[in-house]
C-alpha cells in the first residue's frame, strides 16, 4: 500500500494506492475492502470488496489526528487475505510559520547574500527539524527551490541589483508557511572620482578648496562622499565642495577618493601635489657695477628662498626717472634680465625677485646714479654688465649710488 509516504498527509491528500498479489488470480482480478480508524471518517467494518486500487478519504473532510488504515484482499476463487495491511498516518491541516533570522545587510557590496530562517509548525506535528524550505530571490531568480532541509541559506553571484528573498516553511504534511521576504541591495561597483579644478602647483592661500565631482552606478553624484588623506596622515570624509583650512607652508600631497551609499570607495581617486609659500624672497647683487652707461644693462642676480630653488626664481624690475616710474616688467630668469638705458640723466633701478607662488621681493635692490653715454661709443649697442670695467672717470658728474635695504 503506497500513499502519505511520509506518515502525513493534508485532508485533501489523504489518498492511497493499494497492490496485492495471488498464486492463482491474476493482479487485476483481485477486490480490495477498508476501513479506517482515527477521529473521523472512522468504520468499524470493512468496506465492500472493489476493484478500485485507489482509495480515496478526501472526501471524508478528515480532522487533524492520528488515523490507521487497513485494507485486505479477495482472490477470484473468494479467498479473503488473512493478514490485512495497515497504513499509520497523521492528518494535519495547518500551515506551519517561518522567520528569517538573519539577513544580509539591505545595502550590500558582497556578491554573496548568507540568510538564516527557522520555521515552526502550527500544532507541532512536525518538529523543526523535519520542515523543509523552499526559497527564491526576486531579481535573479523568479522560480522557487527545490525544498531544502538546511535552514542556512547562501545565494551566490549577485551582481549589482535590487533583489527581495522570499521563503516558505514546508511540514511533512505539505502544508506551506505563508511567504516571508526581505529586501535588499546590491552594489559592487567602486563610484569614479574626478575634480574640476585641481589645486594649483602653487599657492599663497591659508585653505584650500577641491571642487570635487564623482560618478557611480548607483549613488546620485550629488550624494556621493570623499574621503581626503592630506599628506597621507588625516583622512577626512566630507561632501564636495572639499575645504582643508589652516593649510600649513610647504609641499603637500592631497588625495581625494569618492565613496558611494553602500560603502564602496573609488581605489584609485585624484592625487594632487601642491605648494604652500608664504614667505617672499631676498634679492641680491652677485657682483655689483661700478659703473654703467647707456645701453642694455645686464645685473648679475641671485636670491633666495624658502622652497623655490633659486635657479628657478624670476627677477622683476623697474625704472624711474625723475617722477616717472615704469611697471614692473614681466619677471624673468636671473640671465634673461636686461634693462635697456637709452636716456642720459638721473635714474634709479629696483630689481625683485620674484618665486614660484608669485611673491615678490618687498625690499628690492636698488641702484642710483646718471646715465651718460661714453665717448665715441653706440648708445644703441653698448652693453653694460654687472662685470664691466668701463672707465667713465673723464665723464663730469657720474654718480652711482648703490643702496640695499634689507627686511626689518
Amino acid at each position: 500500500m503506497t500513499g502519505a509516504r511520509t506518515g502525513y498527509a493534508m485532508p485533501e491528500t489523504a489518498r492511497f494506492n493499494v497492490l496485492g498479489a495471488d498464486n492463482f488470480s491474476q493482479t487485476a482480478a483481485l477486490s480490495f475492502g477498508n476501513k479506517l480508524a482515527g477521529p473521523s471518517c472512522a468504520s468499524t467494518d470493512f468496506s465492500a470488496f472493489s476493484k478500485n486500487t485507489t482509495i480515496d478519504l478526501t472526501h471524508c473532510s478528515l480532522i487533524d489526528g492520528a488515523y490507521k488504515l487497513t485494507v485486505r484482499s479477495r482472490d477470484e476463487a473468494g479467498n479473503v487475505e488473512e493478514s490485512p495491511s495497515t497504513r499509520d498516518f497523521m492528518v494535519d491541516s495547518k500551515a506551519p510559520s517561518v522567520e528569517i533570522m538573519q539577513t544580509p545587510p539591505a545595502r550590500s557590496t558582497e556578491l554573496a547574500a548568507d540568510f538564516v530562517v527557522i520555521g515552526q509548525d502550527f500544532n507541532n506535528v512536525t518538529a523543526a527539524k523535519d520542515l523543509h524550505y523552499m526559497f527564491r530571490v526576486r531579481g535573479l531568480f523568479e522560480e522557487f527551490s527545490a525544498p531544502v532541509a538546511d535552514p542556512s541559506i547562501a545565494v551566490d553571484g549577485l551582481p549589482s541589483g535590487d533583489y527581495t528573498f522570499e521563503v516558505t516553511a514546508i511540514d511533512l504534511a505539505g502544508n506551506h508557511s505563508p511567504i516571508k521576504g526581505y529586501a535588499f541591495s546590491v552594489d559592487n561597483l567602486a563610484p569614479v572620482t574626478s575634480v574640476g579644478t585641481k589645486v594649483p602647483n602653487w599657492t599663497t592661500a591659508e585653505s584650500i578648496t577641491i571642487d570635487a565631482t564623482g560618478s557611480d552606478d548607483r549613488t546620485d553624484s550629488l550624494s556621493l562622499e570623499y574621503l581626503v588623506t592630506l599628506d597621507n596622515a588625516q583622512i577626512t570624509r566630507m561632501r564636495a565642495p572639499l575645504s582643508l583650512p589652516n593649510i600649513t607652508e610647504g609641499r603637500h600631497s592631497v588625495r581625494v577618493a569618492a565613496i558611494d551609499d553602500f560603502g564602496n570607495v573609488d581605489p584609485t581617486g585624484v592625487l594632487m601635489a601642491f605648494n604652500v609659500d608664504r614667505t617672499a624672497p631676498e634679492t641680491a647683487l652677485d657682483r655689483t657695477p661700478t659703473k654703467f652707461g647707456t645701453g642694455t644693462f645686464r645685473p648679475t642676480l641671485t636670491g633666495t628662498d624658502n622652497l623655490t630653488a633659486q635657479d628657478e626664481l624670476r627677477y622683476s624690475y623697474r625704472v624711474t626717472r625723475g617722477s616717472n616710474t615704469s611697471e614692473w616688467s614681466e619677471p624673468a630668469l636671473a640671465g634673461d634680465v636686461a634693462i635697456m638705458l637709452k636716456e642720459n640723466g638721473p635714474v634709479k633701478i629696483e630689481i625683485a625677485a620674484v618665486d614660484n607662488a608669485g611673491l615678490i621681493d618687498a625690499t628690492p635692490v636698488e641702484l642710483s646714479g646718471i646715465v651718460k653715454a661714453a665717448s665715441g661709443c653706440s648708445c644703441s649697442s653698448q652693453e653694460t654688465t654687472g662685470e664691466d670695467l668701463m672707465s667713465f672717470a673723464a665723464l663730469a658728474g657720474l654718480v652711482l649710488l648703490l643702496r640695499r635695504r634689507r627686511k626689518a
